[in-house]
């Protein structure tokens, strides 16, 4: 009786132990699904980050903003200070924080104001991008 006990101890330990370990190859496909998804991630915020540098590189070179709603349709670059024609003499984006509903980023800008100076903003854009438009917009602005 005693060695019919130690056998169905020990076979239920080990099935418990094979049952629960998991096969090389299914390690092996969660690790590339897992990276699959982080390059998909990575792609996905590398073009926001490319469509938000079009974006102010155009307001930089001088194009006017319903200029650039026409050269680029799939885009929506909802800036108020953009929109109200203002000239942004410089910018430089900070790091995208990844949001429900897309990114959210960090820009320093600098505009002309009407006098001729500088004035120096914070702005956060919020990018949501779905396909097509792309949309991109200011959501709080300061001066600093």
């Amino acid at each position: 009786m005693n060695r019919k006990k130690l056998f169905i101890s020990i076979f239920g330990v080990a099935t418990l132990l094979i049952g629960c370990s998991k096969p090389d190859s299914n390690i092996a496909r969660e690790n590339a699904a897992k990276t699959a998804i982080a390059d998909d991630a990575k792609e996905k915020m590398d073009a926001a980050r490319e469509k938000l540098k079009e974006a102010l590189d155009a307001w930089v070179s001088g194009v006017f903003y319903k200029q650039y709603e026409k050269d680029h349709y799939n885009v929506n670059f909802a800036d108020s200070e953009y929109k109200g024609g203002k000239v942004l003499l410089r910018y430089e984006i900070g790091e995208f924080r990844i949001t429900r509903t897309g990114y959210e980023v960090s820009v320093t800008k600098v505009v002309q104001s009407q006098k001729g100076t500088e004035i120096k903003t914070s702005v956060k854009y919020s990018i949501s991008p779905a396909s097509p438009p792309f949309n991109i917009w200011d959501i709080i602005e300061r001066a600093e």
